[in-house]
């Protein structure tokens, strides 16, 4: 709710740099660049707030994540399942597509941080519109594919910053399966138009982001403990505990504190009993 406000503050009542405030830290104030503003809600939301306020804008921004993950997973569903040359009937594509996308738009891990206000993690829905149009400037001539994907990989970075390695890694993923469809001249030059698309999309916060990254000092050593939020396998198959089955949210929360979890934190990467039975349906239809 703050970042919203700040932005459109900084922007059109104060006039100042929006990268930067002593609001917070005063008087000696904090670079906002690598903070978690949430830029693109912020940007997106303008309108909504000026037209009904900040609140509204905060909800329909956090809401649209629901529905741009599901539509966006829907596409990209379609698209495959079309790529893939399966006999079905367009009702039953539509069908195939349609769950899927509701089941990433409503998965639990989705839930969990929605349920903690860490909106930043919650706006996925930039990625399944990247991996579509990365698909497509594989498999199809044009710089359209190239430039959306560059624009909704820009989207995710401005969403947070830390989005940014989770799709590198999607990337390269798909680059390890996919290498000799790319390793050609003209699909080079297209992931490069992508790369250069997604840079100048990107340019008003790279530049101050670099430099915050390698020069401000105050990075934690080593990997930050970033260790303590691993992925527990089990995690994966064990329901939260804002689960309406297993509700124990306020024993979790004390022992993650006292050090004798399940998990070394809140578990927050159950894949949801929907999901894992759709996805055991699916592997037994295969």
């Amino acid at each position: 709710v703050w970042s919203q406000w700040w932005v459109k503050y900084a922007l059109f009542d104060a006039g100042v740099n929006p990268l930067f405030t002593r609001h917070v830290f005063y008087p000696i104030g904090v670079h906002l660049v690598s903070f978690t503003m949430l830029w693109s809600n912020a940007i997106l939301g303008l309108p909504i707030q000026f037209a009904f306020g900040l609140i509204p804008a905060v909800n329909v921004t956090v809401l649209a994540t629901y529905v741009l993950s599901a539509f966006g997973v829907y596409l990209l569903a379609r698209y495959l399942l079309q790529v893939a040359g399966c006999r079905f009937q367009v009702e039953q594509l539509e069908t195939c597509a349609f769950v899927a996308g509701a089941g990433f738009a409503f998965a639990s891990s989705r839930m969990v941080y929605a349920a903690l206000g860490h909106y930043t993690v919650l706006t996925t829905q930039w990625f399944p519109f990247y991996i579509l149009f990365l698909i497509k400037t594989t498999r199809a001539a044009g710089w359209k594919n190239p430039l959306l994907a560059g624009l909704f990989a820009a989207l995710a970075f401005y969403s947070d910053a830390a989005h940014a390695p989770l799709l590198v890694l999607f990337t390269l993923l798909y680059l390890t399966f996919e290498w000799r469809a790319v390793w050609t001249r003209a699909v080079l030059r297209r992931w490069l138009g992508m790369v250069m698309a997604t840079a100048l999309f990107f340019a008003p916060l790279l530049g101050p982001l670099v430099n915050e990254i390698f020069f401000s000092g105050y990075q934690l050593p080593g990997w930050g403990h970033a260790e303590k939020l691993l992925v527990d396998l089990m995690g994966l198959v064990t329901p939260t505990s804002l689960h309406p089955l297993n509700r124990h949210w306020v024993q979790e929360l004390d022992a993650v504190r006292q050090g004798n979890a399940r998990f070394v934190d809140v578990n927050t990467v159950f894949l949801g009993y929907a999901t894992l039975a759709l996805a055991t349906l699916g592997l037994a239809l295969a």
